[in-house]
């Protein structure tokens, strides 16, 4: 299979594939081929090197403060869970039963012990089995040998991140200007307070290719978002390592420290004081490569989860952070419920942008193009898939 674009050839298994115009320097590159989000193979091979191979998010620490409290989710076929143990330390299982496979915990909840809802093997909260009924009986068992599988994992700025095959170089030294770069936000002390899941019928890159750029914001978001952030004040910062920061600068006057404008009543979160001129000026997206999506704002952050479940199959956890003050000021319960409510009013214009763009990328006659200046996100990121893929 081949394309009517120099440096693209889709012949045989995906590692194989050319897609030697797609890492081009930005200013000749062009966009990932349709296949790249509708082929299963390219599926499978994303699985393996990239949600199996690197690091991804599956929550936030916080999430689960008290011993006993755990957070189901599930990476690529992977049910896990994520639990507090009575050490207090945090650790992610395969939540799948030694015995016959089946999971032993789902959603969220506290509890003293992980009991498989089939036979009622039981794990503590470190993983060790202690409880497997009759099993006594069969000779050579030892329960003592049996423990849930404990995945690598490490909590970076309060994000929880997994390696599934347990072979990524280690996750926060690459990260550490973008650290320095966020330390105003406080991310490691914030706390999750509200909650959005979703199940899509399209591709996970093409959600973090509309995420990563303004340049749709006057047409697609003309009446929401671009009145106060327009799309051409839109940058991007230098690139320092596995990570984008596109910086999106408020309107004169729409600034949250601005005076309010007339008939501009609605209640708003309070301030993060630690904040810098810089920081109450502009909000910021970032993409922390694969799938970390982060928006920081004067007020609060907020971040995507992402869980891929085929092709054109994505569940998406979206969620709100605050600090601990932000939380105590009489005007918190208002202003977090506007602020949800303002996602919910503007995010189905996004939707329907990805639904459509799906649709157009499994048609027959969808070719790359070349990058608008505004794009640099989508080519680091696409840079990314194909380095990855095609290392494998």
């Amino acid at each position: 299979m081949t394309t009517e674009t120099t440096g693209i050839r889709l012949d045989g298994p995906p590692g194989n594939w050319d897609l030697s115009a797609c890492t081009a320097p930005f200013e000749s590159a062009v966009t990932l081929p349709a296949a790249c989000y509708t082929d299963s193979a390219f599926f499978e091979a994303e699985v393996e090197t990239i949600f199996r191979g690197d690091w991804v998010c599956i929550g936030r620490a916080d999430e689960i403060p008290e011993p006993g409290d755990y957070v189901c989710v599930e990476m690529v076929g992977e049910p896990l869970v994520m639990v507090r143990g009575e050490d207090r330390a945090l650790r992610v299982f395969s939540s799948v039963c030694r015995h016959r496979s089946m999971p032993v915990a789902s959603g969220t909840g506290n509890a003293r012990s992980l009991v498989c809802p089939y036979h009622a093997w039981t794990y503590d909260l470190t993983g060790r089995l202690v409880g497997a009924p009759e099993m006594g009986k069969t000779p050579g068992f030892d329960a003592k040998a049996v423990c849930l599988p404990e995945i690598r994992h490490t909590v970076w700025l309060g994000f929880v991140m997994v390696n599934l095959d347990g072979r990524a170089a280690p996750f926060a030294p690459p990260l550490a200007p973008l650290e320095a770069r966020v330390a105003n936000w406080r991310l490691d002390e914030m706390k999750s307070v509200a909650h959005h899941a979703f199940d899509y019928p399209w591709n996970w890159k093409v959600m973090i290719d509309n995420y990563i750029e303004c340049y749709h914001h006057p047409t697609i978001h003309g009446k929401s978002l671009e009145p106060s952030m327009p799309g051409r004040a839109s940058y991007f910062e230098p690139e320092e390592g596995p990570f984008s920061i596109m910086q999106m600068p408020y309107r004169k006057g729409h600034r949250p420290t601005d005076p309010r404008r007339p008939g501009d009543d609605a209640p708003q979160l309070p301030l993060i004081e630690t904040l810098d001129e810089a920081g109450l000026s502009r909000g910021a997206t970032l993409q922390i490569l694969p799938t970390l999506l982060v928006s920081l704002y004067p007020t609060h952050m907020d971040y995507y989860c992402m869980f891929p479940e085929g092709p054109s199959r994505l569940r998406l956890r979206k969620s709100f952070c605050v600090l601990p003050e932000q939380m105590a000021h009489p005007d918190y319960e208002a202003g977090i419920e506007n602020t949800t409510a303002n996602y919910l009013k503007y995010a189905p214009e996004d939707l329907d942008v990805c639904r459509g763009l799906q649709s157009g990328l499994s048609a027959s006659l969808s070719r790359p193009s070349r990058y608008c200046h505004m794009e640099e996100g989508d080519w680091r990121f696409a840079k990314y898939v194909v380095e990855r893929v095609t290392r494998a």
